[in-house]
């Protein structure tokens, strides 16, 4: 009998030792485990009732005899004198007294321990044994075997090597794993019809048929596919998915073909979506910026975007359909397809290179409505504290007349006399006097502070002359304030009455141009501050777009973009 404990297998070998029976009715059966034996006998009883029923010989439930010791009235095990004895004394496990059910004629499979009974060599229980005891003597003598029989298997496993754990695994495996099945694709069917369907559909996946002692197999070559698609790889041993498989097969010119069309229509469809969505995004921005300029060319675009996306995916459509052949009408709707998504191709070039105008125009135009929004700041700033400059510079000029400063030629008669005789009252009193070229620096220095307090850092402030010959001229303060306006501060006329004297430039040029006989003279000549000069040479030589951005961007490379604003704006407001 072949014993399989945790996928292990062994013969077990039984084979009668009467030769050890310490009594002649009784019978061992040794089980053996390849060749060596394994210390357990177990005694199967030939009677299961006592065979004496006096009071001094007993047969107790294991099958022993103990009989009753005249001198101390206790039973002992009676081993008679005669009985063999073995040349090394076997470890005896003893079962439980049940006898085995009736044996009967002739050979038979005990189905309890699985060794062959019935022999010549087997003793028979007495027919009158009893059934209960005899029941309970199998079924436990039974156990006690397949126990032992498990234990020797694992005691030989152990020593192979094999861990406990797994020995409980295996055994768990034995009894708990399902009958294995024949696989679906090894096994053909038994009708000769199904048969050869089966074997056409694994040669039609690429599969290799051969016959062997009567039995049909196939096997996977490479690039043979299974029931789901995936595709034999001979290298690795297996089947992957089709994108990870072996290479297909070279296709036909005409395939080739045809897949790059169908490529490349794709490619262009895809990218042609992006900027449909591209597009549809900016035109939300510019409804939004109020960028309406921008909003017309944004709808064009869309248009034809859409339009050419149609054109593409109508083509994939055709290059899709089944039907190779269509009637002539199909004919020429396709030609004419072609012909328009051909044109459009062309249409969608100019279409980038007006996207990208438009993104310029989109820049410039957010560029201006925050320099628009800029000015409107500088407005509201120079309103609301234009007053205060006035107020501004009337304190300055109580300052400085209280620590001496006087015109020293705000008449002819006066310039004579402070220019001669005076000079020396002048400086025994600790006066100072000044003309109006000490009064246009004076009042330079003396505003600053009060300019940027009230108007902010990019307010300007500088001087200005007006003269038409190298005689006559005057000489003043001037301001350019955030929002473009340019005032002229003239502390020379302002100190004999100790009131501002405030001007719009033009205001003051003219009012000089004619105290100087512009009209006889000529026409005063104004000096101006450098950057003024440097804006008008680029406007005079680039145009005023270009001249504008390229002095802008000279002094915003500078870290002085808000002073270049206020000289901007100032030449919106009234360009010299």
């Amino acid at each position: 009998m072949i014993c399989c404990m945790g996928g292990v297998g062994k013969a077990l070998q039984a084979s009668d030792h009467t030769d050890l029976l310490p009594h002649p009715e009784r019978q061992a059966i040794q089980i053996m485990v390849g060749s060596q034996p394994v210390a357990a006998t177990f005694s199967l009883l030939a009677q299961v009732k006592s065979q004496s029923t006096g009071d001094d010989i007993r047969v107790m439930p294991d099958g022993t005899r103990k009989k009753r010791c005249p001198a101390c009235g206790e039973y002992h095990i009676d081993v008679p004198p005669d009985a063999p004895q073995p040349a090394t004394p076997l470890p005896i496990m003893t079962p439980p007294v049940t006898p085995l059910p009736p044996l009967q004629d002739g050979p038979a499979l005990d189905a309890g321990v699985g060794m062959v009974t019935g022999t010549d060599e087997s003793s028979k229980l007495p027919v009158e044994s009893d059934d209960i005891a005899a029941t309970v003597v199998n079924a436990v003598a039974t156990a006690l075997v397949t126990g032992m029989t498990a234990l020797g298997a694992g005691l030989m496993m152990i020593g192979l090597g094999v861990t406990p754990r797994e020995v409980v695994e295996g055994v768990q495996e034995l009894f708990t794993s399902p009958p294995p099945q024949p696989s679906p694709e090894a096994a053909p069917p038994p009708c000769d019809e199904e048969f050869e369907r089966w074997k056409q559909d694994f040669a039609s996946r690429g599969w290799r048929y051969s016959e062997r002692d009567g039995v049909a197999e196939f096997e996977p070559v490479e690039g043979a596919t299974n029931e789901s698609g995936w595709i034999y790889s001979q290298k690795e041993g297996a089947f992957k998915p089709p994108e990870e498989g072996v290479p297909q097969p070279d296709l036909s010119n005409s395939d080739t073909a045809y897949r790059e069309e169908v490529r490349l229509l794709q490619e262009d469809l895809e990218r042609q979506r992006d900027f449909l969505d591209r597009e549809r995004e900016r035109l939300r921005h510019y409804e939004q910026a109020g960028l309406a300029e921008l909003v017309p060319g944004s709808r064009e675009r869309i248009r034809e975007y859409e339009k050419l996306t149609q054109l593409n995916q109508r083509e994939l459509d055709r290059l899709g359909e089944d039907r190779p052949v269509h009637t002539v009408e199909e004919n020429q709707n396709l030609a004419a397809e072609t012909g328009e998504r051909l044109r459009t191709k062309e249409t969608f070039r100019q279409l980038n290179e007006s996207e990208a105008r438009s993104d310029e125009i989109q820049k410039r135009l957010e560029i201006d409505a925050a320099r628009e929004a800029s000015t409107r700041e500088a407005e509201a700033l120079v309103s609301q504290n234009l007053p205060r400059l006035e107020e501004r510079m009337k304190a300055i000029l109580d300052e400085k007349t209280k620590e001496g400063y006087f015109v020293r030629n705000s008449n002819l008669p006066k310039k004579a006399w402070n220019n001669t005789l005076g000079r020396a009252v002048e400086w025994a009193g600790g006066w100072k006097g000044g003309q109006c070229g000490e009064y246009g620096q004076w009042g330079m220095d003396w505003s600053k502070d009060a300019v940027h307090e009230l108007f902010g850092q990019d307010a300007v402030v500088t001087d200005i002359a007006a003269s038409n010959n190298p005689f006559l001229g005057h000489r003043a303060t001037k301001v350019i304030l955030p929002d473009g306006q340019r005032l002229v501060l003239d502390y020379w006329e302002s100190m004999p009455s100790g009131s501002p004297k405030i001007y719009q430039e033009d205001q003051w040029i003219e009012q000089w141009n004619q105290k100087l006989m512009g009209n006889i003279l000529g026409r005063v000549e104004v000096d101006r501050h450098p950057d003024e000069l440097l804006l008008k040479s680029q406007i005079e030589n680039f145009g005023e777009e270009a001249g504008v951005q390229k002095f802008r961007s000279y002094f915003a490379n500078r870290g002085r973009a808000g002073h270049a604003e206020t000289l901007i704006r100032s030449w919106g407001k009234n360009p010299w």
